[in-house]
């Protein structure tokens, strides 16, 4: 609640099917129409390429003949996401997603501070008790 500043703290659980689709490690085992690209650094990080093609076969979307598909997948183990995204289709056009601006380490504990004066709810122990407020800057 921002115009209260009071924040509550809530437990997550992703549902499986909120995994995200790609070069990740739910993917490792290759499908049919998957390539592996192999490895190449982006962004100064290191990732591993896939390419998916999928045809589309004529008349299943009311096209006179097949539809080609590519999307390419440039996932880092060692971030946990894809770095580069490149789907190329007639429908679509080229869409090229990719991460930039790639800054390793630790961020800034102050970005994850509360505003001065919050109140904190912790709603992930049985009893939902406040945590302290944060006091004001002085």
């Amino acid at each position: 609640m921002p115009q209260q500043r009071v924040c509550q703290l809530e437990g997550f659980q992703p549902a499986e099917a909120a995994l995200p689709t790609g070069g990740g490690p739910q993917n490792r085992s290759r499908a049919p129409g998957q390539q592996s690209l192999g490895t190449q650094g982006i962004a100064g990080v290191k990732t591993e390429g896939t390419r998916e093609i999928t045809t589309i076969p004529t008349g299943a979307i009311g096209n006179d003949s097949p539809i080609l598909a590519r999307r390419e997948f440039w996932y880092s183990p060692q971030l946990g996401l894809n770095i580069l995204s490149i789907r190329e289709d007639p429908r679509f056009g080229t869409q090229k997603f990719e991460l930039s601006d790639v800054v390793l380490g630790e961020p800034d504990p102050k970005l994850f501070s509360p505003p001065e004066g919050s109140k904190i709810i912790d709603l992930r122990s049985s009893e939902g008790k406040e945590a302290p407020q944060v006091p004001p800057n002085q």
